[in-house]
């Protein structure tokens, strides 16, 4: 009622009110209007028009609830403004079912609408009935060519399904029918990026007349990601920032690169900032809770994601992110559960691609596949789904389907205007398991005539291509994700006496190549000290290394160590020459220990392995006894591979060479489906217990980070 206190509008009329509301509405005053329009109501109480009028002002405001009051109380709901905002207050709701029936109400009222069918086709979209949204809006474009609404939906829908080059057409249209257009330019910018024209998405950006400088320094910076020019790119999300805090694209493109370059201390910075202006955003809830698993509290980050799942229970990507946080920690019958509570979601095709991950997790390697596939057939160009097929694949030892794969993911990228130089990168790491697996076609040919085979004929047929063929990667694969299946692998036949004395002691080793370790990374590895302090822990370099293997070790492992070019590969060879002299544990740099590891290795045993998510055998853990025959076997086989320059740092001396040696060593045991003498091999959810893995540290976006571009684009050899 603040607009009655000023001077002279009580002389108003009741239209010269209502025409000074409706000018301050256009200039966004939604306080004044909403006094102006009270005041008229005051003096005109019985006018529903006026009614509307205030409840639209305060929906205006974001007072939703008392709008919606104001309509539900008058007599005459049978009226088309009523309507149309009611569908709007059920759209602000997120009730887009209510939202659809009201504005199909009042469509029925005024089918000869210019803007209300476009309005329905949203909801619709929102619904994922795409046909029935395009339906309306190409009838709504047969109606009215120059309609700019249904142009608009058009482009959008076919950005939905991935047609890039037609929603281009779309907005092109509607860029020569209003050039003015606030959005225009940045969407034709959105769809020229998609399709790898940078330059083009640039000058369309240019070109925008949108005040909204968030979304274009938003736009700006995506492009500079695409242009891999990440300086850039994150100095354009903080311009946008800078010049609109309230819009939140900039803030989560921001974070999500951070993340990417593991700059953790940056994102808890820009993460705050972004909790605080946006509090119940889901996009920014769910970085929280990301950013809990990256620094190694994934109890706590289940605790936030299962919140966030029940505040927004249809919410697709967070039932994802909770499921896997479920699979990471073992505890697979909570992830059914969850998995089966979503199975009437329309989105059938991502509740089985959960099925198809949790059964991998379990090794069920068929059912993972049956569920993957089916998910394909419904969503082909999914680049998920078939990076996930890929993985299966190089279990199975499918290689002409893997590379199937590949060729579909390439066809996508193509279609995203990769160039040749990224196109090599399609696949990633499963991509060069595969290049290194279909070396050997005789041996792929076997692999593919033993799968007609029952469960244990299977192992010992498989046993059998590993003693002809033991360097071939892919039968190795096979065969200890084959003797998972069998529960043969991980719980064996107990031949180790669970009631011996461990044998393992009490040493704990790290690696990290310089002598200055950086302070995120000192936090890590400074775990494993703080929380097992009855063990002696001991730091090594590049220097301090070579100087221990020069004691201990002939000449040919020193040399090996000095011809390796890549700080992970001087880590792999060291680990196995510190741990054949003394025992003990080693843990990767990047891993966080998050309980006491002595209840991990007190089993007995004198070799302790995980075994990861693929098949192979990890190397970022391993507890051993001295002189252990299996870790000489397996240091010997790194030297030999490093100094023959044979294959990439995962290959020569990460778990690839740990696979196939295990398979080589142990192969009479294996071939019936066995375990040695005092060897286990854990599933990696039970080392999750007590260990998180892999942490996003800034290292590994770096020459240092093997698995990094430009760690894979240097030398590995000297």
């Amino acid at each position: 009622m603040g607009a009655s206190n000023e001077d002279g509008l009580d002389q108003l009329s009741v239209p010269e009110l209502i025409k000074l509301g409706y000018e301050a509405r256009k200039f966004k005053d939604h306080d004044r209007a909403l006094g102006l329009f009270e005041l008229a109501l005051e003096k005109n109480p019985n006018n529903i028009n006026l009614s509307v009028e205030v409840a639209r002002s305060l929906v205006d405001k974001g007072d939703v609830d008392s709008g919606y009051r104001i309509l539900t109380s008058l007599g005459h709901l049978n009226q088309f403004p009523i309507y149309a905002l009611l569908g709007r207050i059920e759209r602000m709701k997120g009730d887009r079912e209510s939202a659809l029936h009201y504005y199909s109400l009042a469509f029925d009222l005024k089918p000869d609408h210019p803007t209300l069918p476009a309005e329905i086709a949203t909801e619709l979209r929102v619904l994922e009935r795409l046909d029935e949204s395009e339906q309306i809006l190409l009838t709504l474009s047969e109606r009215l060519p120059n309609s700019p609404h249904a142009l608009n939906g058009l482009a959008q829908i076919a950005r939905i399904r991935g047609d890039r080059e037609k929603a281009l057409s779309y907005y092109r249209a509607l860029e020569v029918l209003d050039r003015s257009h606030p959005n225009v330019h940045i969407d034709i910018a959105i769809e020229l990026r998609e399709l790898g024209r940078l330059d083009e998405a640039a000058q369309s950006l240019a070109c925008s007349r949108n005040p909204n400088q968030g979304a274009i320094f938003h736009q700006k910076g995506l492009i500079a990601i695409a242009q891999e020019e990440d300086d850039l790119a994150i100095e354009c999300f903080k311009t946008g920032i800078e010049q609109q805090r309230d819009h939140p694209a900039c803030h989560q493109a921001l974070i999500a690169k951070l993340f990417q370059m593991g700059s953790l201390d940056e994102v808890r910075v820009v993460l705050d900032t972004a909790l605080e202006m946006f509090p119940n955003h889901v996009a920014f809830r769910r970085f929280e809770y990301r950013y809990m698993r990256v620094i190694g509290k994934v109890d706590k980050a289940i605790e936030l994601v299962q919140a966030l799942n029940k505040a927004e229970p249809k919410n697709l990507d967070i039932l994802h992110d909770l499921v896997e946080y479920l699979i990471f920690l073992g505890r697979f019958e909570s992830a059914q559960q969850l998995i089966n509570s979503y199975q009437h979601n329309p989105h059938k095709d991502r509740v089985l691609f959960l099925k198809s991950k949790l059964a991998m997790a379990q090794f069920m390697v068929e059912n993972a596949v049956e569920y993957a596939d089916e998910a394909i057939l419904i969503n082909p160009k999914n680049i998920q789904y078939q990076q996930h097929r890929l993985s299966l694949n190089i279990m199975l030892g499918n290689v002409l389907e893997a590379q199937d794969n590949i060729n579909t993911l390439k066809e996508i990228f193509q279609n995203k205007g990769w160039n040749n130089k990224k196109l090599k990168s399609v696949g990633g790491f499963p991509a060069q398991i595969l290049r290194e697996v279909r070396l050997n076609p005789y041996a792929n040919r076997r692999l593919a005539d033993s799968k007609q085979l029952d469960l244990v004929d299977q192992i010992y047929s498989v046993a059998q291509i590993v003693k002809d063929e033991p360097n071939h990667l892919g039968s190795a694969l096979r065969l200890l994700t084959l003797m998972a299946q069998d529960k043969s692998l991980h719980q064996g036949l107990k031949l180790h006496d669970e009631s011996a004395t461990n044998k393992i002691p009490k040493n704990i080793v790290q690696f990290w190549d310089k002598k200055e370790v950086p302070p995120r990374m000192k936090e890590v590895m400074t775990s494993w000290s703080h929380l097992n302090p009855e063990f002696d822990y001991e730091l090594f370099d590049d220097q301090s290394a070579q100087e221990f293997i020069q004691k201990h070790h002939s000449s040919e492992v020193l040399k090996a160590f000095r011809l390796a070019n890549h700080p992970a590969m001087h880590s792999d060879l060291f680990r196995m020459a510190y741990l054949y002299e003394y025992g003990g544990v080693y843990a990767d740099a990047d891993d966080l220990c998050i309980r006491p590891i002595s209840e991990f290795i007190d089993d007995g045993s004198d070799l302790i392995f995980s075994q990861e998510p693929t098949g192979s055998i990890g190397n970022n853990f391993l507890a051993v006894k001295p002189k252990h025959v299996f870790i000489q076997y397996a240091l010997n086989s790194i030297v030999n591979n490093i100094l023959n320059k044979a294959g990439g740092v995962w290959f020569a001396s990460g778990p690839g060479a740990l696979t196939i040696s295990f398979c080589q060593m142990y192969i009479d045991f294996l071939e019936r489906a066995q375990v040695p003498a005092g060897v286990a091999i854990k599933a990696n959810y039970c080392l999750h217990q007590f260990v998180t893995p892999h942490l996003s540290l800034s290292y590994k976006t770096t020459s240092s980070g093997w698995r990094s571009p430009a760690g894979q684009a240097s030398r590995i050899y000297r």
